[in-house]
């Protein structure tokens, strides 16, 4: 995978998410990456792929935040990907 969700999908539920809100800001994130991976496949479905400097960017950042398995730094990433 070009922006490797599968890792920050895995991130997302390794991730410390503690409090009476942590499951829920769990859920909600990894709805956010699965929403942002339908827009991309679309997106690349319909001939208009995300690509360039901007694109490799923001995969160096997901791979990152994976490799992170923290929440703050998933939210980060999600909102990069709403980028492209």
């Amino acid at each position: 995978e070009e922006f490797a969700l599968d890792a920050l999908r895995g991130a997302i539920v390794a991730a410390p998410a503690p409090g009476a809100f942590g499951p829920r800001a769990r859920a909600a994130l990894a709805e956010e990456v699965s929403a942002q991976q339908a827009r991309l496949a679309a997106a690349r479905l319909a001939g208009g792929a995300a690509a360039g400097v901007r694109a490799e960017a923001v995969a160096t950042l997901v791979r990152e935040a994976a490799a992170a398995r923290d929440l703050a730094a998933a939210t980060v990433a999600a909102r990069a990907l709403s980028s492209l």
